[in-house]
């Protein structure tokens, strides 16, 4: 199979990962995430908009997409991006494909995928001169959560951030602590997002395409950091006292 066969089968798989987790979050494999290194810790990205943080930019530039890695129903784009923060400004700090290898957990031990892989940096494939860049192709809300560990659900997960990045920049950062804080932030995004077109604009795309009317507000609010680039509320003040907030929808 040619090169550029197989790269057009990976995109293929890319694009339908990305359908089927705002289709379906029930039945769609979960996807290994990017990755975000922040003050010293290693955080696991929401697997949907800008979380796939590379790909707006192979958008761009398809001939620079990863070649060569292991393709699974755990990894239909092919790679991990992983970036790094540094003076509030998001810079890319690797790129591995799967290399097909795997580590051998010992008996009783449990290991991620992400940790029983042997990755393979392609760094260099994509950005020859070895600087890393600035991720100036990032703009929208870019959610963080603690890595995933055994015997927690996802429900139990307790530390995660909001990033609101314009260009690669941090303009804002919202950080929890608890995950009920972090699903009230949404549920307020959620409701700013209803005084604006952008929800409108939403709701009749998800009925043309057939979505039942009474799943779409839910299907809205979970996917919200997807409908929406920045935050539109004050987040220090009440929710009683939430602002009527501008259309800042994608």
């Amino acid at each position: 199979m040619s090169n550029a066969v197989i790269f057009k089968v990976m995109r293929a798989f890319s694009l339908m990962t990305v359908a089927l987790a705002v289709a379906s979050t029930a039945f769609a494999t979960m996807q290994i995430p990017d990755r975000a290194i922040h003050d010293g810790k290693e955080y696991e990205l929401e697997t949907f908009g800008i979380g796939y943080l590379m790909e707006s930019y192979f958008k761009e530039h398809p001939d620079k997409h990863p070649r060569g890695g292991t393709i699974s129903t755990a990894l239909y784009r092919g790679y991990v991006a992983t970036c790094e923060v540094k003076d509030r400004q998001l810079f890319l700090k690797d790129i591995v494909i799967d290399s097909g290898d795997r580590d051998t957990a010992k008996d009783g031990e449990y290991r991620s995928l992400w940790e029983l892989t042997r990755w393979k940096s392609v760094m260099s494939q994509v950005f020859p001169d070895k600087k890393p860049p600035k991720m100036d192709w990032v703009s929208g809300l870019l959610v963080l959560k603690h890595p995933f560990k055994v015997g927690v659900v996802e429900e139990g997960r307790k530390e995660y951030i909001v990033w609101e990045i314009d260009k690669g920049d941090i303009k804002k950062e919202v950080p929890f602590t608890e995950r009920q804080a972090y699903e009230e932030f949404k549920t307020r995004q959620f409701e700013a997002f209803k005084k604006t077109d952008g929800y409108e604009k939403a709701v009749a795309k998800r009925k043309e395409r057939g979505a039942p009317e009474e799943n779409i507000d839910s299907s809205l609010r979970y996917f919200i950091t997807l409908y929406t680039s920045k935050i539109l509320f004050d987040t220090e003040t009440p929710e009683a006292e939430t602002p009527k907030s501008p259309d800042a929808s994608k």
